[in-house]
């Protein structure tokens, strides 16, 4: 049950990150490329969800 639940968090991730893409203009590459190191970081700890 928790890896289907991880997968559907990966799934909602991806799908806001396409959208936070295509809602950019400038500087899309650098939002996301930020955006892709700071939710790669191993040792941070957070209790944020993504909300949709």
């Amino acid at each position: 049950m928790k890896n289907q639940e991880s997968c559907l968090d990966v799934k909602k991730f991806l799908e806001w990150r396409v959208q936070l893409y295509n809602a950019l203009d400038s500087r899309r590459e650098t939002v996301i490329e930020l955006l892709d190191a700071l939710s790669s970081n191993q040792q941070a700890a957070t209790d944020c969800r993504i909300v949709s």
